[in-house]
C-alpha cells in the first residue's frame, strides 16, 4: 500500500504529491512546480495551505491527470497520513471531476451531448447528458442515449470563472500507524484507515 510506504519512508517526508496518471508527462505540470517552489519551499507555507491554487495555475494538468495529496500529520500516539484527491471538473465535459464519454456509446456520436441538465433534489445533485444525435437509438427502438452522473461527496475548489468550473477536492482518507517503527529497524507497523466513499458510477 502506497499509504505504508510514505509513512515508513526512511527521510520522513512532510508531505508527498501523487499524480495519478498512468504516463505522467511532467511538461504539463511546469507552472505547478515553479509556484510550489516558490510558496512551499521559499515563503515555507503549509502546502495544504496554497494547493487548490498551485492546480488553478495550470489547466492542462488537470486534463492529463488526478492529482493525490498526502501529508503527514503528528499525533500524541501516532503518525496519522491524510490523502486528499483532487480533478478537474467542468460540468460539460468532467462534472465534480467525473469524465463522461467522448462520444455516444449507443449511436457513437462524437459530437454527442446536448447542454447539461442540473438536478437539485433531496440531498442529491445530478447533472444529466442525452444525445443530440436525432437518430440516437431508432434502429434499436430505444430512447436517445442518457448518462447521468450524481455528485460525489466534496467540494469545488478554486472556481475559475464559473462556479461549474474548477478543482473538484474529494473528502480525505486517514491512515494512522498502530506501532511506529523501532530506530535501527525496519518495521512495517499496521495501519488503519478511513476512506471516503467511493465516487458516483455513471449511469443510463
Amino acid at each position: 500500500m502506497l499509504a505504508a510506504q510514505v509513512l515508513h519512508l526512511k527521510y520522513k517526508f512532510s508531505s508527498a504529491i501523487v499524480f495519478l496518471a498512468e504516463h505522467f508527462q511532467p511538461l504539463v505540470a511546469t507552472s505547478f512546480f515553479a509556484a510550489l517552489a516558490e510558496l512551499v519551499i521559499v515563503e515555507n507555507l503549509n502546502i495544504r495551505t496554497p494547493f487548490p491554487t498551485l492546480l488553478s495555475l495550470s489547466s492542462r494538468l488537470g486534463l492529463h491527470t488526478h492529482v493525490c495529496l498526502m501529508t503527514r500529520q503528528h499525533g500524541y500516539s501516532c503518525v496519522q497520513l491524510e490523502c486528499t484527491i483532487f480533478s478537474l471538473a467542468d460540468a460539460q465535459t468532467r462534472p465534480w471531476g467525473i469524465e463522461i464519454p467522448g462520444q455516444c456509446p449507443q449511436c457513437g456520436s462524437i459530437s454527442a451531448w446536448k447542454k447539461a441538465s442540473l438536478t437539485n433534489g433531496p440531498g442529491v445533485v445530478k447533472y444529466a447528458y442525452s444525445c443530440q444525435f436525432s437518430q440516437c437509438g431508432t434502429e434499436q427502438r430505444l430512447d436517445p442515449y442518457k448518462v447521468i452522473i450524481t455528485k460525489p461527496p466534496g467540494v469545488l475548489v478554486n472556481a475559475a470563472r464559473t462556479s461549474s468550473c474548477g478543482w473538484f477536492q474529494s473528502p480525505s482518507s486517514f491512515f494512522a500507524e498502530l506501532s511506529p517503527p523501532s530506530k535501527g529497524k525496519r518495521k512495517t507497523g499496521a495501519l488503519i484507515g478511513s476512506s471516503a466513499p467511493k465516487k458516483a458510477r455513471k449511469g443510463r
